[in-house]
């Protein structure tokens, strides 16, 4: 009898344990970095080539922790026709990897910043060293550098990856 109730008391341990071994990866921090989001994902297909091409890949998929206002392929196209070119992909290929680094990097802030952590007034300094302005609207983030924020919050193992509809320029 008393074995019995040992056994009971075991298996319903093991079964919470089996549970929560269960349960855990869905609250466990996500698996990709934001260079995998980016490149899983073909609306930042120009935005992935032009990392790679600057050699910013390794700032952008290492252990630390960045946040990145990622500008479409449809912003890219935007920003390639005001200059005359086809597409921002066209673009990218024009520019030389020293010309896109200081772009880029004006895209990206040191840590782990959620959208909510940008209390207006808000200016950010970017990896290039430029400060981005951040205005509001309506209770929330709405714009960085007159770029609109189209979503946000998108957690990545490494950081956040807020989406916009332009190309910031410093």
């Amino acid at each position: 009898m008393k074995l019995n109730r040992v056994h009971r008391l075991v298996y319903s341990v093991l079964a919470v344990v089996l549970l929560l071994a269960l349960a855990v990866p869905a609250f466990a921090r996500p698996r990709q970095n934001i260079v995998e989001i980016a490149a899983s994902n073909p609306d930042f297909s120009t935005l992935v080539a032009a990392v790679v091409k600057a050699d910013l890949v390794d700032a952008l998929d290492g252990p630390k922790r960045v946040t990145v206002f990622a500008p479409t392929n449809a912003a890219f196209d935007a920003l390639a026709a005001d200059l005359g070119f086809d597409n921002g992909m066209a673009l990218v290929d024009a520019l030389s990897a020293e010309q896109l680094t200081p772009i880029l990097l004006y895209h990206v802030t040191n840590g782990n910043r959620a959208a909510n952590t940008f209390l207006p007034p808000a200016s950010i300094r970017m990896l290039s060293g430029d400060m981005a302005q951040v205005e509001w609207a309506g209770g929330g983030m709405r714009t960085i550098d007159g770029q609109t924020i189209v979503a946000m919050n998108i957690r990545a193992s490494n950081g956040f990856i807020h989406v916009i509809d332009g190309v910031m320029l410093p």
